[in-house]
């Protein structure tokens, strides 16, 4: 058996009210963040817009097949054009080390209401905005085989395999009002033409999820016991912070890993079911950040944590016993 799928469609998607209302100010020892919710007043004086939804056209074809008994294949390709995708902007400076970087910034902070400390060696801003048209492109195959044992057991087999890659067709740059076309605010990559993302900002979207993903499983059963063995395999992903305003960006990165989970199960009756096992039985961590110039190079203020962005999490293994009951 073989068959042909494909799909075109469009869609849109409305801002979160998180997007458009949230709003905070970020502060350590020495700089200020003001978040701005896009549609105050304050981010309309700094020249951003309110929010419009985010519209996407999809394009999608595969095919499902059946090459030998017990086995089924899926693949799919596709492609997803996303226009004015909400992402937050990179940190606009109103001020570094006592001069003005824009007075549009530093008036935008005052319409919100936020007095800073004049002690702090720079402030400045960041706003959910409709930033950039971005595109996804990608494929997803699986693959399932079902293998009989007869008094040894059944085993489902499951082969995932899934590619993707990210990009920007097109930024928009920074508002007039917030730019800055003076020595310091051009050496702060804010000057008039400059994107409104800065490099952390397109690393998080093309860089920090893994381009390729595998997923292989085995489910063992026989009567009443089961055994489900899996492992997930990520492939390396990465992310730039910006340490300071003087220094290039750093490059954090996270190698191919392989995460393994595994249960066991046993049915005590037809709605009594106990389970144990561990996701991430190896209790593995993705790497630390190191130190740099006597800062945690992830900006963050805790030495030695583990980069967040990992795809499989910062918290090492997870150990269960589970009991369940079905009506």
């Amino acid at each position: 058996m073989f068959a042909l799928r494909g799909t075109v469609s469009n869609g849109f998607r409305a801002p979160t009210l998180a997007e458009e209302f949230y709003s905070g100010t970020n502060v350590s020892p020495t700089s200020a963040d003001v978040q701005l919710p896009p549609n105050s007043a304050a981010a309309q004086l700094a020249g951003f817009k309110p929010l419009k939804p985010e519209k996407s056209e999809n394009f999608s074809i595969g095919f499902v097949a059946h090459p030998i008994e017990h086995a089924q294949v899926t693949l799919d390709v596709y492609d997803i054009e996303l226009k004015d995708r909400v992402l937050v902007t990179g940190f606009i400076f109103g001020s570094f080390e006592g001069a003005t970087v824009s007075q549009g910034v530093l008036n935008a902070i005052k319409a919100r209401g936020v007095t800073l400390d004049t002690g702090l060696s720079y402030t400045g801003i960041s706003v959910f905005t409709n930033a950039a048209n971005t595109r996804t492109t990608g494929a997803e195959l699986t693959a399932t085989y079902n293998s009989d044992f007869d008094q040894y057991g059944h085993v489902d087999w499951t082969l995932g395999f899934n590619y993707n890659d990210n990009s920007f067709t097109s930024i928009k740059n920074l508002p007039s009002t917030v730019t800055s076309s003076t020595a310091l605010g051009i050496a702060l990559g804010q000057g008039p033409g400059t994107s409104i993302l800065n490099a952390a900002s397109k690393s998080a979207l093309t860089d920090a999820t893994p381009p390729e993903k595998a997923i292989l499983q085995a489910l063992w059963s026989l009567d009443k016991w089961s055994v489900n063995a899996r492992v997930t395999i990520y492939g390396p992903t990465s992310e730039s912070e910006i340490l300071n305003v003087n220094t290039e960006p750093f490059t954090e990165n996270i190698p191919t890993t392989g995460i393994f989970d595994l249960d066991f199960g046993y049915k005590i009756s037809k709605n009594l079911k106990i389970d144990l096992g561990a996701n991430n039985l190896f209790n593995s961590f993705p790497p630390k950040a190191p130190t740099i110039e006597g800062h945690p190079a992830d900006n963050g203020l805790v030495y030695s944590v583990p980069y967040t962005f990992s795809p499989y999490g910062i918290n090492g293994g997870y150990y269960y016993g589970r009991v369940m009951f079905t009506f």
